[in-house]
């Protein structure tokens, strides 16, 4: 008989906590992933992806502090894969320069956004950076 797979633990960084439980609950609801941990601080994320053993974040990216959340996916990404979700798509490429492995739009599908946590989910532990 085989075993099943333990669940790809995943870290919800996202300010707005009625967000941040949206995604935490369709996380959960899907076979393969579990929420590690959820935050609404981006300075907590990288504390919370050690803590927890994050197989990957998803990030929200705010238009109103998206500097300070690409600056968060570059620094998570030097630890863990990073989905980058926003709401405007003009996101995507500058998510993916700061390191995220994938970008998906918020208003978007959810099966695209499980299916990227659990492809990045699978990737290899980046070489931390020092």
């Amino acid at each position: 008989m085989a075993s099943e797979s333990p669940a790809q633990r995943v870290l919800v960084v996202d300010r707005d906590a009625r967000v941040r439980a949206a995604l935490a609950a369709l996380i959960d609801a899907t076979p393969g992933l579990e929420v590690a941990a959820a935050t609404g601080s981006v300075a907590e994320a990288a504390l919370l992806a050690q803590a927890t053993g994050a197989a990957v974040a998803v990030v929200d990216i705010e238009a109103s502090r998206p500097d300070d959340d690409l600056a968060a996916i570059h620094e998570l990404a030097g630890h863990l894969p990073v989905v980058a979700v926003c709401a405007a798509n003009s996101a995507g490429a500058r998510a993916v320069t700061a390191g995220a492995t994938a970008f998906c739009d918020k208003d978007g599908d959810a099966d695209c956004l499980t299916a990227a946590v659990a492809a990045a989910a699978r990737r290899p532990a980046p070489l931390t950076r020092g």
